[in-house]
């Protein structure tokens, strides 16, 4: 990742658009050059360690075209592409529900290093007790282009403030509630839903809240009503932004999450709908404000985590809490338990298929989880 302290150089593939119509003869010869161009950097740099930390054929083939002597992934990765390395971690089954992902790469990380210094006859220092996830270094026009999305600008309107502080520990797995309670339905249509005094989070005030909806599978996004019940309640309760982001993919879903909050408010000045309109560094700037942060199972709750600062609280359906909830002391993840979770497929494999794992988790269990957690930090 560029300017980031922790990385040397960054070398881009262009996978979609080395892939894309590749067998078109007008094209195939560009596509062909800038193929060779990629292996001819990556061997030019004469690596002594590539980590394939994807398990993928794709990935694989990378780090083997690097021509680093040695050659680091699990084992067992799919598509064989373990063949392609020269050392592998066995860690059992990669996808099992209990060990976290982040804990199963930095025990790749480990060994690949502790492989490197046995080749080469070193002694490595001992690993740090505490986990931090390095980001890039947040240029000044970064932060005053997300403030001009957040202060009246064409693309947004409103304004707030917020505060708030954190770390992720190393080895820690998420808290996690369980519920098997029916939801309380609600169409954004409807006026809001009662929350009960007991529910209704009272440390949220004058805080900044991101909510992250959208994701690729169908059986990790809460219904669009949950989302709204959920805004609603934050907002009531005091906040002072309540910002939705989502990738181009996401912009149906949460439109109609936004409209549904924004209708049913007479403050129109709390709510904002940044779906697309932030890059990768103006949502790590966006994280570092915020104090809440509450998503589906995606890439940015867990930039979030990284960020170092706000509350991540993950809405779990088909995927494992425990292996992929947000990491360390400051995340929550939050699951209905039913028996078949979970599953990890990418359609609901009930008869009916309705995603019941979802539809049937409650919007007071988030609410319960941001309630009790300490927000002064």
């Amino acid at each position: 990742m560029q300017n980031n302290n922790a990385v040397d150089q960054v070398i881009v593939f262009e996978k979609k658009d080395l892939t894309a119509d590749l067998l078109n003869p007008l094209t195939l010869g560009t596509k062909i050059s800038k193929i060779k161009t990629l292996l001819t950097t990556l061997s030019a740099n004469r690596f002594d360690l590539a980590i394939d930390a994807q398990g993928l054929l794709k990935s694989a083939v990378l780090a083997w075209a690097s021509g680093a002597p040695v050659r680091v992934g699990f084992r067992g990765a799919r598509e064989g592409s373990s063949a392609l390395m020269t050392d592998t971690l066995d860690v059992g089954d990669y996808y099992g529900p209990t060990r976290h992902v982040v804990d199963l790469n930095i025990a790749l990380g480990d060994f690949a290093l502790e492989t490197l210094a046995r080749r080469k006859k070193v002694v490595l220092e001992g690993a740090p007790p505490v986990v931090s996830f390095p980001l890039p270094r947040l240029e000044s026009s970064v932060q005053q282009g997300l403030e001009t999305l957040l202060s009246g600008g064409e693309e947004a309107s409103g304004a707030g403030t917020g505060s708030g502080a954190g770390t992720a520990a190393r080895g820690e797995a998420p808290p996690v509630i369980s519920s098997s309670a029916p939801p309380q339905a609600i169409s954004p249509s409807e006026a809001p839903p009662v929350i009960s005094s007991s529910e209704a989070p009272q440390n949220v005030q004058n805080k900044v809240v991101v909510l992250i909806p959208g994701t690729t599978w169908a059986t990790k996004i809460w219904p669009a009503s949950k989302w709204v019940e959920l805004g609603l309640a934050l907002v009531n309760s005091g906040v002072s932004r309540l910002i939705i982001c989502g990738g181009k993919a996401d912009a149906a879903l949460t439109q109609s999450i936004y409209i549904g909050i924004d209708s049913q408010l007479q403050n129109k000045t709390t709510v904002f709908d940044l779906t697309a309109k932030t890059d990768l560094m103006q949502l790590i700037a966006l994280f570092k404000m915020t104090d809440i942060v509450v998503g589906a199972d995606t890439g940015p709750m867990h930039l979030a985590v990284a960020a170092d600062r706000p509350l991540v609280v993950a809405v779990h359906g088909s995927t494992p809490w425990l292996r992929n909830g947000p990491y360390g002391v400051r995340g929550r993840a939050v699951y209905s338990g039913i028996s078949c979770q979970p599953c990890f497929s990418k359609t609901c494999l009930l008869p009916d298929k309705s995603i019941s794992c979802l539809t049937d988790l409650e919007v007071g269990k988030v609410l319960q989880v941001i309630a009790a957690a300490d927000l002064a930090g």
